[in-house]
């Protein structure tokens, strides 16, 4: 069992596909994410600590716990992540982030992705993807009990910008070409709303009305498919994925009230006054970042309006 491992792991973007990779959806349904890993971070560092320590388990993120048994762990993710892998060795787990969780960019999925990475890497423990997904799954789905779909994992698990048809008999990887992939991340930049949230309330409203919301989950999957067509293509077109993402969030807004809101409103009519060639927000809505595909005009427009803080490339 090695002393100390380091882990690095990408937040993602979804591009199209979001709503639409619930388990009670796709394994009827069939859906298509278009998802990207990008170069935003979560930082694992997972440390045996000595006997001077007072307490067994030290986790140190927004706040420092300090237990001596797992099951008085408050962080969730963490304190089933320890259950899983029978954790008894004093343990101290440090959790850093580029940008604070809360923002739409998956960072909760992502966590668990590292946390069961570093452990793999501490126990020596040897797993492939499609086994890492599973136990990611089982951890934050099914013991944490989150309310959520199991996008946000593919890309800190599989990395780069790929298409994933999810199906109930498993998951269909393809890897979107190098020079789409560079020319849509040429347009991409993240504008911050001003403030993250804790999305549990709106998913939880999102997944009992899966089945009612069919013919919008179905209309964002058939634009994730013109997407995937365009993707394809060697004379791709920025400006029609960025028409297809406005599509895609207007048919999101559709799913729950609590998606969008009038401070959005407020700030999407800003972002329109840019003439960006599209947009759509981030994660499970209410607050966070937008995801903006904009050419060099409307970028510089969008970057008088918002200072760095606000408004960056990704």
């Amino acid at each position: 069992m090695k002393n100390t491992i380091i882990v690095k792991c990408p937040l993602r973007v979804s591009f199209f596909g979001g709503g639409t990779d619930f388990e009670n959806y796709f394994n009827k349904n069939e859906s298509l994410i278009i998802s990207s890993a990008i170069n935003k971070y979560i930082y694992i560092i997972l440390k045996k600590h000595g006997n001077q320590y007072n307490e067994k388990f030290r986790i140190n993120y927004s706040v420092v716990e300090k237990v001596n048994n797992i099951k008085f762990i408050s962080n969730n993710i963490s304190r089933e992540t320890f259950k899983y892998f029978g954790i008894k060795e004093p343990i101290s787990l440090t959790i850093l982030n580029d940008i604070p969780a809360g923002s739409g960019l998956g960072s909760s999925s992502l966590f668990c992705v590292s946390l069961t990475k570093a452990f793999f890497e501490m126990t020596g423990t040897k797993v492939n993807e499609r086994k890492h997904l599973q136990i990611v799954k089982n951890i934050e789905i099914k013991k944490v009990k989150s309310p959520i779909g199991i996008q946000d994992y593919l890309p800190g698990i599989y990395g780069g910008l790929k298409e994933y048809v999810l199906k109930k008999k498993g998951i269909k990887i393809k890897k979107i070409s190098k020079i789409n992939t560079k020319k849509v991340f040429k347009h991409c930049y993240l504008l911050w709303t001003g403030s993250f949230r804790n999305a549990s309330k709106i998913l939880i409203d999102q997944k009992k009305k899966i089945k009612k919301n069919y013919k919008q989950l179905n209309e964002i999957k058939k634009i994730s498919h013109l997407a995937k067509k365009e993707f394809s293509k060697k004379n791709m077109s920025i400006k029609k994925i960025g028409k297809l993402l406005n599509l895609s969030w207007e048919n999101k807004k559709k799913l729950e009230a609590k998606i969008f809101n009038k401070k959005l409103k407020n700030l999407e009519k800003i972002i329109n006054q840019a003439n960006p060639y599209g947009f759509k927000l981030l994660g499970a809505g209410g607050s966070g970042f937008y995801l903006v595909i904009a050419n060099k005009s409307s970028a510089e427009k969008l970057k008088k309006k918002f200072s760095k803080k606000y408004f960056f490339k990704i």
